[in-house]
């Protein structure tokens, strides 16, 4: 299977889509005025603290609180969206960020109203400024109005899937009788029912069932041939294509998700395989799948949670074992997509090699924090000792007001400067996953979800 879905999607992931950007504007309902222009909450000058002292729960409160406060002081002020470089904004990072802003309000770091404000100002963008095709976003946009791609990318329903699944978080949080609350509920209802997954529909050839395919190229003005088939990050776009109250796609398509598996063994451990670790992290940090199975996991004798369980903890084992003799690894571990020095692009897909492929040909030293440290809620004895470990040894390098920059190689001694709202986006409600279970009990709850899962055939695990 050397030319299998997932590997292909591997390869597709590290390319930046390159056909030219057009646009069509689908206007929503607004709320009577749209929320105030977000202001700073970090004011105090940054100081690196001892943590020698701190406990687990102490240490992680801090990077979990610093972390966030990337959402709140990287906020458009006008479109309200997460722009670290204060122009281009990832879509799906938004998706993240709607959720850390959600947190933020629970743990009392930044006022509720507040909170809710942001959100409803990145909402009212998307619904009422932004572009969109059949309601699908783009992957990357401009931050300020978010009308256009800068890369003249494509409009993405993975990306789209990110920001519909952190909207109905927010529905289930922002859950009081105040007009902005209101606001946030209706919007978030506008933008997930707009979605028409059922367009983005095509027929597997194999199976002579219908799957969803990636994007649409506005240029071509036709759907890109790329279908969204398992096993990646993609697995909560069938959740919420399943789910969706005006648009969905059949009971089958989750078939043709879960026919593109590929079951493995890696450094001692048998699972669903994809290289990057945030293939196997972003969907679940909104499903709660630790005593659910569909027919694919319970025919394995485990869970999604499991799986992804099973793929940190190989990670980890090939940082022990070393094979290409990187410094560091073993206490650092864990590799996944991110800015890297040695790629032309400065991007680099960094992961497990294939079993049949060259062994290591996916890591050059490279190491997004957001690896391990998003795995938190699977491996939380592992990744908190790995955080640990990288605050000690790089420090200021690494760490700065908004928590762990992004990436550091440890053959070149290169830090990454910038911070990567996606990955860390997910390591921050990965956290919350961990401490509290809250993002998992709000999505988990939504009566669109679980009538994805009754429609997935997902049922209590087996004892």
């Amino acid at each position: 299977m050397k030319s299998s879905p997932s590997h292909l999607l591997w390869i597709f992931s590290s390319l930046v889509l390159c056909f030219a950007a057009s646009c069509r504007t689908v206007e929503q309902p607004a709320p009577a005025t749209a929320p105030p222009a977000a202001t700073s909450h970090t004011t105090e000058a940054f100081r690196l603290r001892d943590i020698s002292n701190l406990s687990d729960d102490e240490f992680i409160d801090m990077v979990q609180r610093d972390s966030t406060l990337l959402y709140v002081d990287k906020a458009h002020p006008v479109s309200g969206l997460i722009a670290e470089d204060g122009y281009i904004a990832h879509v799906g990072s938004n998706g993240f960020g709607l959720m850390a802003l959600c947190i933020a309000a629970e743990r009392n770091w930044i006022p509720r109203e507040d909170a809710a404000q942001r959100v409803a100002r990145i909402l009212h963008t998307f619904l009422n400024t932004g572009s969109n095709h059949l309601g699908a976003l783009w992957w990357i946009t401009d931050a300020p109005t978010a009308t256009k791609n800068p890369y003249g990318g494509g409009f993405d329903i993975v990306e789209t899937a990110y920001v519909s699944a952190g909207a109905l978080v927010c529905r289930e949080y922002f859950d009081r009788d105040s007009t902005t609350e209101r606001s946030v509920r209706d919007m978030a209802n506008a933008l997930y029912g707009r979605v028409q997954f059922d367009e983005f529909l095509a027929r597997d050839p194999e199976t002579g069932l219908e799957g969803l395919l990636w994007a649409y190229d506005p240029a071509k003005q036709q759907f890109g041939d790329l279908p969204i088939v398992g096993y990646h990050e993609a697995m909560v776009v069938y959740l919420m294509a399943l789910g969706s109250p005006s648009h969905p796609v059949p009971a089958s398509a989750w078939s043709v998700w879960t026919n593109g598996y590929t079951w493995v063994e890696r450094y001692g451990y048998e699972y669903y395989f994809c290289p990057a670790l945030f293939t196997h992290q972003y969907s679940l940090v909104w499903m709660d799948t630790r005593e659910l199975q569909d027919d694919a996991t319970r025919s394995r004798g485990i869970t999604y949670f499991e799986n992804s369980r099973r793929a940190a903890l190989s990670h980890k084992a090939y940082a022990e074992e070393n094979p290409l003799g990187h410094p560091g690894y073993g206490p650092i571990w864990g590799l996944t997509d991110c800015g890297c020095p040695l790629h032309p692009n400065h991007f680099g897909g960094h992961g497990l090699s294939w079993p049949w492929d060259i062994e290591g040909d996916l890591d050059d030293g490279t190491v997004a924090v957001s690896a391990a440290g998003a795995s938190i809620m699977f491996t939380p004895e592992e990744s908190i000792a790995f955080l640990r470990h990288v605050y000690t040894v790089y420090g200021e390098k690494l760490y700065d007001r908004w928590g762990f920059r992004n990436a550091f190689n440890v053959k070149t001694g290169w830090v990454d400067r910038h911070h990567d709202a996606l990955n860390q986006g997910a390591m921050v409600c990965a956290i919350e996953n961990h401490r509290s279970g809250l993002i998992w009990k709000l999505f988990m709850r939504c009566p669109e979800v679980q009538e994805a899962l009754r429609k997935a055939g997902f049922t209590k695990r087996d004892s």
